[in-house]
């Protein structure tokens, strides 16, 4: 009570925590006497896109006409006060703020919270700023001209036919398939129908990936990729992960799925064996480095091997005082060479070893969920642990081991 006073403490206060201390301390003690209230922190501000309103899954051209709002911005909000044990206010730390960004085509309210369209196009997101560019519209096969290279965003009404080809600095839609043609968008990409054969040809986009089926074909996307069945016998490459759309089960049926982040699927694999592979948590060049520096240590210790089993019978006639004069320059040129791909085995693995690690980092949370069946055939690498199907597994999921080659394979809860 004493100390009550003689600080002044108002605020949280136990009056009968001086009764649990002891009369006699053998030792320091803490006992809290008082506790304050701390400030609630506020909401961070936050950005509604009414563009969107009613769009539908993968959605990647959305029109605007001129003077239509498309971005609203809600300022951050304030959070609620605490007050410390002498009953002084404690302000709220504020939530986090930024700028409603306009790019080409836009404009900004005066008061900086509303973004509206200057012009009709064709809403694009370059980095924080939202844009309107310019947009195109074809109906194929009949207005759909072999090449289109357009500034804006593209719309193809049907199928896109085999040898055509499209590129757009901004967002594509397909309403049909695309068959053994080119497509390339600098931002998303959403094909209504599957994509067929194409693989040598390019079809790839800056962004997500939006589309039903893929077979038979090489697709790159710089976002993820959201099938709405199946991807056979294809190689797909995602800066993000490989998802089905709308939550739909979806199958990967042979091929490669290589994929910075991880995969949600139902099938993987098929019966009879289907060779499918699964490279995850990490960019494809890394994992390339580190798969060919990898081997490059192979090659470099079977090279060290053929070079030493030259040099050891000349080197037992050099230890006997044996060895022919006009051997000396190949033993000398053997032992140089010897001591050279030592020390590139040496560096070599240490590189490797710095890619493990830097493959280890990126792909620490990353899994593989199938949710319902993995076939034998199928093998599963995240960062550089592995797992090899060899037996049908039921709704499992792949993750990193704290330590070895292999993933944990668990049930799925």
């Amino acid at each position: 009570r004493d100390l009550v006073e003689e600080h002044g403490l108002k605020f949280g206060v136990e009056r009968d925590s001086w009764r649990m201390i002891p009369p006699r301390l053998r030792s320091a003690e803490v006992r809290v006497i008082a506790r304050g209230e701390p400030p609630l922190p506020g909401e961070d501000a936050r950005i509604i896109e009414h563009y969107r309103e009613g769009a539908e899954h993968g959605q990647a051209v959305f029109m605007v006409s001129e003077g239509q709002l498309l971005c609203e911005k809600i300022p951050p909000r304030r959070g609620a006060r605490g007050r410390d044990v002498l009953d002084n206010p404690i302000e709220p730390p504020p939530g986090a703020d930024f700028e409603l960004a306009a790019g080409p085509g836009t404009r900004l309210s005066d008061d900086g919270l509303k973004l509206y369209a200057e012009t009709g196009g064709a809403v694009s997101r370059i980095k924080d700023a939202w844009t309107v560019v310019p947009f195109s519209q074809y109906f194929a096969p009949g207005t759909l001209p072999r090449k289109v290279n357009a500034e804006g965003a593209v719309r193809v009404t049907g199928s896109v036919p085999p040898g055509h080809q499209i590129v757009a600095a901004h967002h594509v839609e397909i309403i049909g398939d695309v068959t053994a043609a080119s497509v390339a968008a600098g931002g998303a990409l959403h094909i209504h129908g599957r994509i067929v054969s194409c693989t040598g040809t390019r079809v790839q986009c800056g962004g997500d990936l939006h589309v039903e089926g893929i077979e038979k074909s090489s697709v790159r996307a710089g976002g993820s990729i959201y099938l709405g069945k199946e991807a056979r016998d294809s190689d797909l490459i995602a800066g993000g992960g490989v998802y089905g759309a709308n939550g739909n089960a979806i199958s990967i049926v042979g091929g490669r799925v290589a994929a910075v982040r991880g995969v949600e699927i139902t099938t993987l694999g098929a019966q009879p064996a289907a060779v499918t592979t699964l490279l995850l948590g990490a960019p494809l060049p890394l994992r390339n480095r580190y798969d060919h520096a990898a081997s490059e240590i192979i090659a470099l210790v079977n090279k060290f091997g053929a070079v030493n089993n030259m040099l050891l019978p000349l080197h037992k006639q050099l230890v006997a005082k044996q060895l022919p004069r006009e051997k000396a320059p190949l033993y000398r040129r053997l032992r140089l060479a010897r001591d050279g791909l030592a020390e590139r085995i040496r560096v070599a693995r240490a590189t490797v070893a710095k890619l493990k690690a830097a493959l280890a980092f990126t792909a620490r949370e990353t899994t593989a969920v199938v949710k319902g069946a993995a076939f034998p055939g199928a093998a599963v690498r995240i960062g550089t642990q592995r797992y090899r199907v060899e037996k049908r597994l039921k709704n499992c999921v792949f993750r990193p081991a704290p330590e070895g080659d292999f993933l944990e394979v668990s049930e799925r809860k």
